[in-house]
């Protein structure tokens, strides 16, 4: 019987290298998260700060002028508070790319901080929606916050806080 052992099983603290698999999938992965929480916070602020030139909507101010928020911060104060949420969650996923966090061996504090203020953003629209009986609305805001959460624990099995083989 032979004690050396099998090329076959690494040992649990060995590192392995990423397969070509391993990395296409890191690389869609990101794109995605990218996209999906990029384009969902820049289209938001856009359309409320430069299309909507910070003005809320007269059906939305009538809406919330009916609840507490209509006096504090005030329906249109609010508006702007969330465009600017908006806004500054793309800033962080722009500073996460400029800083290089999309690449396996670099910490992601960017990215997380930007996942961070979304749940923030989405807290505080569901927290409107709910004081004015939007409960369908409420119910979509409680999906996002919850995927955003799903987001945050995947950014965290992403290398280097896991093994390059973080599929497997």
């Amino acid at each position: 019987m032979s004690t050396t052992p099998t090329a076959s099983a690494p040992n649990a603290g060995d590192p392995v290298e990423a397969s070509p698999f391993d990395k296409v999938a890191y690389l869609f992965a990101l794109v995605g998260l990218y996209v999906m929480v990029g384009g969902l916070m820049f289209y938001g602020f856009w359309e409320k700060a430069v299309d909507g030139n910070f003005d809320i909507p007269p059906a939305l101010a009538e809406q919330f002028d009916a609840t507490f928020i209509g006096t504090i911060p005030g329906a249109s104060a609010a508006w702007v508070i969330i465009a600017i949420l908006e806004g500054l969650v793309f800033l962080l996923l722009v500073a996460s790319l400029v800083a290089g966090e999309f690449r396996p061996s670099k910490r992601k504090p960017f990215l997380l901080t930007c996942l961070a203020m979304a749940l923030l953003v989405f807290g505080l629209l569901a927290f409107g929606q709910t004081a004015t009986a939007q409960h369908e609305s409420v119910a979509s805001l409680y999906g996002y916050f919850g995927s955003t959460v799903i987001l945050m624990l995947f950014v965290r099995t992403l290398p280097p806080y896991t093994s390059n083989r973080w599929l497997g």
